[in-house]
This record gives structure tokens, sequence and C-alpha cells, in this order.
């Protein structure tokens, strides 16, 4: 049932397994199933699974599509507050998993991750007050009281290592910005914080400035930021090989594309009208497999 569906996915998230659903008809258990109807409608249901995720995406999108934009937050909700069980903060399996979120329900991919965060804190905030004594949570209340009133910073998605890694690199290698905006559009960083950074390293270069730090310091007045840009180019020049740390940001970057490719296609598969639409998009899956993204290193 869907309780089970929904211990499944927590298992899902957390562990590299593969989990599938089969849906049988209404109040039938296999057994009762295959007693009443023979082995074939059960073998159909099997070859006819989809993943946990997949399912409790498509069974949560259906319950609260019809709502508007509260549906829409709700559904996203219902689905973070079970990614927010995860022990890791970040992952290859969790980014494809809130691509898919945010592909589906049409949110922004970074407004995923901020609720995701608010998510995990709040539930971490849960479990301490449950092990507070009275007096901690008494002085815990007061402590919230004095700071009530401090201005509250928006929540931002961690950066993924990638992209980091990137900026560390044109940090450290300056020459290595022409080819990074050939090779690397600026919309394919995702973190907003370091997409503003590589968007004004790839500007200085095509106004035909030095794309370095010392010229983003007559671009940009956060100084905060600037001093973390430091802190990111004293690690891009502890790298003993930087073009080759380069090379394997980019095929991380292509690996991405290719996914949320790959993603977008399966969502239209699901929805295509007919089997010509259906061999057409098979036909698109079949040569991102081969060629990959056709749309990654065009500005």
């Amino acid at each position: 049932g869907d309780a089970g569906v929904d211990r499944a996915l927590e298992v899902f998230v957390s562990q590299d397994l593969d989990l599938r659903i089969a849906t049988l008809p209404e109040g039938l258990d296999p057994c009762d199933l295959i007693v009443a109807q023979g082995p074939a409608p059960f073998q159909q249901a099997l070859e006819q699974a989809i993943d946990v995720f997949e399912y409790k995406l498509q069974s949560t999108w259906a319950k609260h599509k019809d709502q508007g934009t509260d549906g829409l937050r709700r559904a996203a909700d219902e689905m973070l507050g079970i990614l927010a069980l995860t022990p890791t903060e970040r992952s290859v399996k969790l980014d494809l998993m809130i691509n898919r979120i945010a592909q589906r329900l049409l949110i922004k991919e970074e407004t995923v991750w901020a609720r995701l965060k608010e998510l995990r804190a709040a539930r971490k905030a849960k479990e301490a007050r449950e092990q507070q004594t009275p007096a901690t949570a008494a002085s815990a209340r007061g402590n919230a009281q004095e700071t009530a009133a401090a201005p509250k910073e928006p929540p931002s998605a961690p950066a993924m290592s990638h992209e980091r890694e990137l900026l560390e690199v044109l940090l450290a290698e300056p020459a290595l910005v022409a080819r990074a905006a050939a090779e690397i559009p600026s919309q394919e960083v995702e973190h907003p914080g370091l997409r503003k950074v590589i968007e004004a390293l790839y500007r200085l270069h095509a106004e035909g400035h030095p794309a370095d730090l010392d010229h983003l310091h007559g671009v940009m007045d956060n100084e905060r930021l600037l001093d973390r840009l430091h802190e990111l180019r004293a690690i891009g020049l502890d790298l003993p090989d930087r073009p080759w740390v380069y090379q394997k940001v980019l095929e991380r970057f292509r690996e991405r594309g290719i996914q949320r490719s790959k993603q977008a296609l399966l969502n239209q598969l699901q929805n295509a009208p007919d089997d010509a639409s259906k061999l057409a998009i098979l036909k698109q899956l079949k040569d991102l497999k081969t060629h990959g993204n056709p749309e990654q290193g065009r500005s």
C-alpha cells in the first residue's frame, strides 16, 4: 500500500538500491490475483513496474495537481519531506531526484534545494527539542527571543562540487576562462552566487579585460563574497594540474546536461499522445545515449 511505498522510498533515497513498484487491481494482493486470474496478469504487472521515486512523484502530483500554486507547494513538500530523511547533504542520486521534482512540478531547482534545506533544519530542530530537558528548553526559548529581531539570510542550496571546483580553477588560472566561456554556458551553473561570479568573469573576457580576481574587484562590491573568492583562489592555486582538473569539471557538466536532457525526454515519453510521438522520443533518447547532449557547450 501507500504507507509501504513511503517506507520503501525512505530506504531507496539513502541506499544504492533499485526499487520498483508494481500496481495490482484494487483489493487484490499477489496471491489473490494469481489464484483468481493465473500468473499472466501478475507477470504483466511486474513488467510494467516503475521505480519507487517515480511512482511516488506521479501519485503525489495526481493528488495535488488541481489545487493551483498551493497544490504544487504541497506536492513538493510531500516529496521533500521524505528526501529530508537522507543522511547525506548532496549526492548524484539526490541531485537527480531534486531535478525530477523541479521539472515535474515546474519549480526552479534552486528553490527546491532551498526548501529541502528548510525541511532538514526543521526536522533537526524538532529532534533537538524532543531531546531537551525542561530547563534546557526554557533556556533555548530565551535565546530565541533575544535573537528573534536579528535579520535572517534567505536559505541557499549548497553548491555542487563541480561548480565550486570550476570557480577555483578559473580564479587560479585565468587563461582557462576563455575556454570555459566557450564550453560551459553560465546558465549551466545552478548555484546563484557562483553563477554571478562566472558571469562576471565571462563578461570581463568578452570585453577584452583580464578575467582575474583583481578585475573582479572592479565589477563586484560585495566584500564578503570577494573574501570568499580569495579563499577559493588559494584552493585553486594548490591544485598541481589545473587544466586536468578543468577537464574533469567539464566532463561533470556534460554528464549533468545529458542527465537533464534524458529526464526531460522521459517526461515527454510518459505523456506522449500516440505511438508515433513515442517512437520519435525514443529515437531522441537513443541519439542522446550515442552522441551525448547536443546543447552542451552552446551559449
